[in-house]
């Protein structure tokens, strides 16, 4: 995750007046053979750890924070019971 990119996440989460220890992320990056430049494909797998709750971005534009955003507005990550 690229610096602007972490700085809105946490911004995002802020709003929704949630805290990154709230999550766990992984990000996966897979690259082309030879060394060429940059990765093909970049993922990151958000999961809420009280619900358990989890999902994929492809990062490989920004629309992901969006997404994410929409997500937590609707009530996507919430408590599992």
């Amino acid at each position: 995750m690229e610096k602007t990119e972490y700085e809105d996440f946490i911004n995002i989460l802020s709003k929704h007046k949630l805290n990154e220890s709230d999550f766990e992320i992984k990000e996966k990056k897979e690259y082309p053979p030879h060394g060429s430049i940059g990765p093909l494909y970049n993922e990151l797998t958000i999961k809420h750890k009280k619900s358990n709750t989890c999902k994929t971005y492809r990062t490989y534009c920004e629309t992901w924070l969006t997404e994410f955003s929409n997500d937590l507005k609707s009530n996507y990550y919430r408590t599992r019971q």
